[in-house]
């Protein structure tokens, strides 16, 4: 016989249960009175988390989900999409359960709820209601609302509805936590609460003296109200009302010289407990001397060239702030000191457009005040994502700082950078050669940071370079830049509250820091936020009231060295790359990404070309804004805060037109800059019969020359000077290429086209789906396109892992769950360059997220060199996605090698705790070897790898969880060339055929400066110009002895009164480097810098070890030549 349960409704059941655990009904509420005697205390003790079945809808992106309400972590939040008081969310117990109490802690935002409504059901759609509590809130930014219910009630289902907002204006409305609690057995005394006492790190001044306050913290657990004593020593017993959650008293205690104990105890109020019977609660407190701490401010704007408005927009805001800043310098210089308004200007892009447009009043206040210490002009360009620079580049970020400090007398020694966490190696030398000895770190506090502030927040380093030679202090504010943020703390008034400071050196007491100077930045209003004056009156009435804390109002540069002078010495050094997190969101917009990377390479090959063919004429000023376009394009700022939620609007449309307009600029101006150097570009409708090819690098290069299509030369027989043949070939898209043999370092050859048909001798061969020359053979997978096998004659097997999809397979992730990625599919195979001289296959596939997949393979004869060119034609797609390339090579027990600027560094073994390890930023190079062979692998256009596997984005972008920590050994590696999974500021989506190039060099032992040459020769290519045959070609300006020794940069000074050569050793052991020029030869050398000044004469041969950079100014009789002479 079947057993059906009875089916009990819930009331009864709620009755039930209440006299089942209660012998005495529940106590009255807090304002009915009762007998001594008939006390009861009900605990509530927390349930577990229920499951979220629905929810208002959310905040666009995956910062404000619902599921954040139970995640047990404050931090992280749920806001409707500006619901307001439609605001709702449904909460499953799985089963009927006994609620008794209710905890809501608010969103740490204006948007705060002033009234909600509790709704009980044991009907999924809450059809029918058992009842309704109505709940007023605490209505205060990140305050907690603790409420018991009139009585248990008993239900699966609760809804909570919000009712009343605080500002009408503010609709996304939430909370941090949202948690319910059930009713226990009834107690006689309240055993279950806690007491907490806190000596706070402050000395108030008192009449008496001064005084330590100490709070003491009752956490209430039941139901039922309590007013009890607090005695702390010999103090006066202070009242206390005992209510469900937690309640604070402070007293004040006079300060003590040495370590010392005192009790505190909680006793009911207006009863005598029995003889014995101690005290509801005791501690004892074990006070020390208050330490002199100084809370350090360093008021700023954070600077976001956009996102909060237009760009340009920003720009006039920020000379507003400029402009305001100066007056509040005025009107407060009269106050005390520490509380007199100091501003820093975070970056200098609109320091230098202002000085550029200001008037001269304006512009001399400025400058003043900067030399006088009241406004501080920080070092660098802009909020850089670092890893994205060239080497020359990162050497650009401090440019605007060496001109201002050169033509108006001003220090600029320290520099800022804020909201981005993570910063490339190579940062290091590139600051302090520029003259920046101090690094004032603030990134975003909780959005995509990793663990960067886990680790690094309040432990300020000597971060020294990958030489050795240089080492950078750096402080990492650990309340980050955006404390005062309404989200935060938000403004300061006179009145404000001290509890955020008071707490925050509570934490930093626990975490025993050693120091006692903090660090705190002051950005108020969100980005790009004003000076406020309401500061210094806070910090004049603060430092009136305390002793210790002391509050000072400062500069970066002015706290960096009192912090040096204090504490330099017993600092830690660390070395290693701090890899970034932000730069996944250059993959958003590749194309541009790409572009960039290109100009920044072309751009140093320019300034070569003006160095070796008419230095005295180099048009400084246009190099100057063609690199500040490369720098605002790697700027962190991409585009409009709604760039994801609003991705057609107007505003974000605008927005992106200027960040784009960067890439397209600093392309545009690389190119003419190059081709003026040489004086003779190509004129439309004349044929070319000869063409000059340099070499704006310090090694010999042997390679292949394409020329551009667009340049008709009299015929496709091509010989040298000397008359003889060259190899040449016409490419499958009628390019015609030949190979240029031995140019000389910084020269040229020169060769000559007539009619007749190309030399197209050599073993390159194309096949079916095989390429092959006389050392290399390439099979690509007739389905994927994929390279499924590489051989090399110099390696024992398959240099393709046979488990890994092939080199170059293309793997598309839908969604953010990497397990299961697409490949591309349906290869069609063909014939490209038929061979001799050059060989080529072309497949076209089906890609998804794509219309088609293009790859060009190519071999050359005589390379052991796999050139690759794949043509991604993207479609438009708003949802979560990515794209990669994989390359997984068989190198056993191989250790890869990744090329960052400045700097060669191993995954895991040189990065900084804290680093990014999902996705590595790369220069130019990776290099996966043993300890008989290896592959070099270069990148022209995508910056980003993953090491083993693919990550891509973390579950929850305001969490370290999914933050990978160690990566472990690989010799596999993904190219992750697109994305749109940020949910701000980066691109939506992106579309059309984009370009992603990478050549695969196999080779025997691990050869780093062989690497390096190699990758560098794919960025900066042979340049080809028609030639003036009624001149020499140049021979060759100067070159290098020095193992392991390379130029990266040869241009003309600013003044062009001297060439600025760099050297870099970048192999793995000191050397000693000596430059021999032909002439005319300078007058003199001395060591520089990127600051171009003359330094110390150099005489013979220059040390330089490992990962050293060296800069030498040559100078000459007057200017510098003009010509090739």
């Amino acid at each position: 016989m079947n057993i059906y349960p009875l089916k009990i409704p819930s009331c009864l059941l709620a009755f039930l249960a209440f006299l089942a655990f209660f012998t005495t009904p529940i106590a009255a509420r807090a304002d009915e009175p009762r007998r001594d005697e008939s006390r009861n205390f009900t605990p509530l003790v927390l349930l577990p988390a229920p499951a979220i079945t629905g929810s208002a809808e959310e905040y666009p992106g995956r910062s404000f989900l619902a599921r954040h309400l139970v995640d047990q972590q404050e931090l992280t939040e749920y806001a409707s999409n500006g619901k307001g008081t439609d605001t709702f969310v449904d909460f499953d117990f799985g089963e009927p359960v006994l609620l008794a109490g209710f905890r809501h802690v608010d969103r740490r935002d204006p948007a705060t709820t002033s009234a909600s409504e509790l709704v009980f059901s044991d009907q999924h759609d809450f059809g029918a209601v058992l009842r309704t509590e109505s709940i007023d809130h605490v209505n205060a930014r990140g305050g907690t609302t603790m409420v018991v219910f009139r009585s248990p009630v008993s239900a699966r289902f609760v809804r909570w509805q919000v009712t009343k907002l605080n500002v009408e204006g503010h609709r996304c409305v939430g909370g941090a936590e949202i948690r319910f609690f059930t009713a226990e057995r009834g107690e006689s005394l309240p055993r279950r609460d806690t007491i907490a006492v806190r000596p706070l790190q402050a000395a108030v001044r008192a009449a008496d003296g001064p005084r330590q306050p100490v709070d003491v913290t009752v956490e209430h657990v039941y139901a039922e109200p309590m007013d009890v004593l607090v005695r702390v020593a010999a103090l006066e017993p202070v009242p206390m009302r005992l209510e469900f959650g937690r309640q604070t008293v402070r007293v004040a205690l006079p300060l003590v010289n040495a370590e010392e104990t005192v009790s505190i105890a909680v006793e009911p109020a207006g009863e005598t407990l029995p003889a014995g019977r101690p005290a509801l609660f005791a501690q004892q407190l074990r006070r020390t001397p208050i330490r002199p701490w100084e809370l350090i401010f360093l008021p700023h704007s954070h600077v976001d060239i956009g996102y909060t408005h237009e760009q340009s927009e920003v720009e006039r805001i920020q000379w507003g702030h400029l402009r305001k800043a100066l007056e509040i310098v005025h009107n407060t210089a009269a106050y005390p000191e520490g509380a007199r308004f100091k501003w820093n200007s975070e970056v200098l892009w609109a320091v230098d457009s202002f000085l550029k447009q200001a008037s001269e009043e304006e512009k001399n206040a400025l400058l003043n005040a900067a030399r006088e210490g009241s406004l501080h002009l920080d070092g660098l360009y802009g909020n850089e994502l670092t890893a994205l620079c060239r080497p020359e580049e990162l050497m650009q970020l401090t440019d605007c700082a060496r001109r201002i400090s050169r033509e108006h007398g001003i220090v600029i020694d320290a520099a800022m950078i804020s909201d981005v966490p993570g910063y490339t190696w190579g940062t290091v030398p590139a600051l302090v050669q520029s003259g920046i000895k101090y690094l004032s770190i603030g990134p975003n506090h909780i959005h995509r940071i990793g663990r960067t502030l886990e680790e690094w927040g309040d432990r300020p380093f000597w971060w020294v370079s990958p030489s050795g030679q240089e080492r950078l202090l750096c402080w990492m504010a650990g309340t980050a830049y955006s404390w005062f943020h309404d989200s935060r703390v938000g403004i300061l008034k006179r009145d404000s509250s001290p509890d955020p400071f008071l707490e925050y050196l509570d934490v930093l007491t626990r975490q025993r820091y050693p120091y006692d100077m903090v660090q705190i930045r002051y950005s108020i209003g969100g980005d790009n936020g004003p000076p406020d004056q309401e500061l210094c009156e806070f910090v004049k009435a603060w430092n009136e009231k305390y002793v210790w804390p002391r509050m000072t109002i400062s500069t970066t540069r002015e706290m960096m060295r009192a912090f040096e002078r204090r504490y330099g010495d017993g600092l830690p050094e660390v070395r290693g790359d701090f890899t970034p997190y932000w730069e996944d969101g250059a993959g958003s917009s590749a194309a541009e990404t790409a572009m960039t990377r290109a100009a920044s390479e072309r751009l140093t090959q320019a300034e070569t070309m003006w160095a070796l063919c008419a230095p005295g004429n180099c048009p400084v000023d246009d190099f100057r804004n063609a690199w500040r376009d490369t720098l605002l394009y790697n700027e962190h700022t991409w585009g409009a805060h709604c760039s994801i939620t609003q991705p057609d609007s107007p505003f974000t449309l605008s927005q992106w037109k200027t960040k784009q307009s960067f890439a397209h600029n600093a392309d545009a101006a690389s190119r003419r800059l190059l081709q003026q150097a040489t004086g003779n570009g190509h004129q439309a409708g004349r044929t070319v019969d000869a063409v000059d090819v340099f070499n704006t690098t310090s090694w010999p290069r042997t390679e292949l020359v394409i020329l551009d299509e667009k340049m008709p030369v009299a015929g496709d027989k091509v010989t040298d000077a000397e008359h003889r043949l060259v190899a040449s070939q016409r490419l499958e898209r009628g390019q015609l290429a030949f190979v240029a043999a031995d140019v000389p370092p910084f020269g040229a050859r020169r060769f000559f086209f007539t009619p007749g048909q190309p030399r197209a001798v050599g073993k390159a061969s194309a096949q079916g789906n095989v390429l092959a020359n006389d050392s290399i053979r390439v099979e690509l997978d007739p389905q994927t396109g994929a390279i499924s096998s590489l051989r090399w004659k110099g390696a024992p097997e398959d240099l393709v892992e046979p488990s890994g999809g092939g080199l170059n397979a293309y793997q598309y992730v839908a969604g953010r769950d990497p397990s299961a990625p697409q490949p591309s599919r349906s290869a069609e195979i063909a014939a490209g360059s038929s061979g001799g001289l050059v060989a080529s296959l072309v497949a076209t596939s089906k890609a998804p997220g794509a219309r088609s997949l293009t790859t060009l393979v190519r071999v050359v004869d005589g390379c052991d060199r796999v050139d690759i060119e794949n043509v991604l034609d993207k479609e438009a797609v708003r949802s979560p996605e990515s794209a990669h390339f994989g390359f997984p090579f068989r190198v056993p027990d191989g250790v890869m090698r990744l090329d960052i600027p400045w700097a060669v560094i191993r995954p895991d073994d040189d990065q900084l705790p804290g680093a990014c390890k999902n996705y590595l930023t790369v220069g130019r190079w990776v290099d996966v070897s043993n300890e008989y062979c290896g592959v070099t692998w270069s990148t022209l256009d995508a910056p980003l790898i993953e090491v083993g596997a693919i990550r891509v984005d973390v579950p929850e972008p305001l969490s370290t969880e999914g933050w990978t920590r160690q990566l472990g050994p690989s010799q596999r590696f993904f190219s992750y060339v697109m994305n749109n999974y940020w949910e701000t500021n980066y691109k939506a989506s992106q579309e059309g055929p984009t370009v992603f190039r990478y050549s695969i060099l196999p080779h025997a032992q691990y050869d780093q400066l062989a690497a390096m040459r190699f990758a560098i020769q794919q960025s900066q290519p042979l340049i080809v110009a028609p030639a003036d045959t009624s001149r020499p070609p140049l021979g060759s300006r100067l070159r290098v002895e020095g193992d392991g020794v390379l130029v990266t940069s040869l241009k003309p000074s600013d003044d062009r009164g001297a060439l600025l050569v760099r050297l870099w050793n970048a192999g793995q052991q000191p050397t000693k480097a000596v430059v021999i020029w032909s002439d005319p030869r300078p007058r003199e050398v001395l060591i520089s810098s990127p600051g171009e000044e003359k330094g110390t004469p150099v005489s013979g041969a220059i040390d330089m070890p490992a990962m050293g950079i060296v800069t030498l100014r040559a100078e000459f009789k007057s200017q510098a030549p003009g010509s090739s002479s």
